[in-house]
């Protein structure tokens, strides 16, 4: 269980981050792929519109499999004009490497995997001009707002420590990407999942609807040409108090306390943070039926109030 000193520094942390300026330092896994074809490959491959990005350019996106479900998600850089950066959290590099490889064939280009670290810069006081230095020439960077907390990301080989700004921790971060409904992959977003779970402003943020064919674009492209809904979607959670439970523990319709068969479950606590706004909070992917401000079980018999995001002091009670 985390003490009181350590929740006090976490939001401390926060706090930096969201008010002042500081920097959260993270190792990620890195796809390279580079070569004449490349841009031509990755538009291919890959849910945006790759070949209109410019260089030192970033978008999100999906690599789907043929069926349309969900392969991976991450921010892919234009790093020059035939290289290309396809950036994940820590190990799932090598599937995306072997997933990528899978299809190419006759194309010239080629595709590497390395270990990078990202420095996220995150807070209402944070220069506009900062940049970490680097060992290595390349350093690419992208812009972030998150509700409304705003900073850039710098992604590179090598990143020196910045001496004039505080690290903060990474949980500190989270709770920053919770509150404003940002998924991940590896826990909102899995393989076999469907894109539009995440939602229909950032589906729109990682898929280009007006580009040519790709890998797994008929489904895509149906579900959001007919308005369907996915059985699942992306929605924000509240505890009135500590709870005992953890990501990937399961939110009934009905309390299941004092029965002999649990209830279907209607969500999966996929991220759960301690907020210093909004208390034990965290992003569930529920069934379609459940809306904004119904109230879910845990197991133990805790209540959670489902809500939209982003978290605001609105939609939280």
């Amino acid at each position: 269980m985390t003490s009181a000193q350590e929740i006090a520094e976490l939001h401390q942390h926060y706090a930096i981050l969201r008010d002042q300026a500081g920097y959260v330092r993270q190792s990620r896994d890195v796809v390279n792929i580079a070569g004449p074809d490349a841009s031509e490959y990755l538009n291919g491959q890959l849910s945006q519109d790759i070949a209109s990005l410019e260089p030192g350019e970033a978008v999100w996106t999906f690599l789907l499999q043929p069926t349309g479900k969900v392969e991976a998600y991450g921010r892919i850089f234009r790093a020059s004009d035939e290289h290309f950066v396809l950036e994940v959290p820590a190990g799932w590099g090598d599937a995306i490497h072997r997933r990528l490889e899978r299809f190419l064939l006759r194309v010239k280009c080629e595709i590497s995997q390395d270990s990078w670290v990202l420095h996220s810069y995150r807070g209402a006081k944070l220069p506009a001009d900062c940049q970490p230095e680097s060992t290595q020439p390349e350093i690419l960077k992208a812009q972030v707002q998150w509700g409304d907390v705003i900073g850039f990301d710098f992604l590179g080989r090598q990143l020196t420590l910045p001496a004039d700004m505080p690290q903060c921790s990474p949980a500190a971060l989270d709770i920053l990407r919770v509150e404003a409904g940002i998924p991940q992959l590896g826990r909102e977003i899995l393989p076999e999942a469907i894109p539009s779970e995440i939602g229909t402003a950032l589906l729109e943020e990682a898929v280009s609807f007006t580009k040519g064919c790709y890998v797994g674009q008929e489904l895509v492209e149906r579900m959001h040409s007919r308005g369907s809904g996915a059985p699942r979607r992306l929605l924000g959670v509240n505890f009135s108090d500590e709870i005992f439970c953890e990501a990937g523990s399961q939110l009934y319709g009905s309390n299941p306390q004092g029965v002999q068969e649990l209830p279907k479950p209607q969500a999966q606590l996929t991220s759960l943070v301690c907020s210093p706004r909004f208390g034990y909070s965290g992003l569930v992917l529920a069934h379609r039926s459940v809306s904004p401000s119904d109230v879910l079980f845990t197991a133990a018999g805790a209540e959670a109030q489902i809500c939209s995001l982003p978290f605001t002091n609105s939609n939280v009670s």
